[in-house]
């Protein structure tokens, strides 16, 4: 992989799947449900965060199913946290994006939101990334391995 992390970065294939598997749950774009909320809250509380997000891949835009701690609900999905996740299917952890040359120069680490940490475990629906259960926290820190465990059990 390449020092970014995008869209690009999966085959068209499973970008066709991804996108095919969202369009069939029909879940994008839908108001929020207690049960994901529940979950959001659950991840901040576990992970001791003050933001917890469900997001979904969709296309070219993340989509955020549930947010706790959060005002956003969509964004762009180059150079995402959340795509590296799910590309990669396995839990991500960036202690200081800052020194990480995959995200020092993303908009929520720059800009006026000034994320200093990200934990994410992907959603997988049929071996294919679809979207991630991610914490954030505007101070650098890490999360124990199990901690990290947790959030990927959600």
């Amino acid at each position: 992989m390449t020092g970014t992390s995008d869209i690009a970065s999966i085959s068209p294939a499973d970008r066709e799947k991804r996108v095919a598997a969202l369009k069939a749950m029909a879940i994008l774009d839908t108001p929020p449900e207690a049960g994901f909320d529940a979950l959001t809250r659950l991840a901040a509380l576990v992970c001791m965060t003050p933001v917890a997000v469900i997001s979904l891949i969709d296309g070219e835009r993340l989509w955020f199913k549930s947010v706790h701690g959060f005002g956003e609900r969509t964004m762009d999905s180059s150079n995402s946290f959340c795509c590296e996740a799910a590309n990669s299917a396995r839990p991500l952890e960036v202690p200081d994006p800052r020194l990480d040359p995959r995200f020092a120069a993303h908009p929520i680490v720059i800009g006026p939101l000034g994320i200093r940490y990200h934990a994410g475990a992907p959603i997988m629906h049929n071996g294919v990334g679809i979207g991630t259960v991610c914490v954030l926290d505007y101070v650098p820190r890490s999360m124990s391995k199990r901690t990290l465990d947790s959030l990927s059990e959600m």
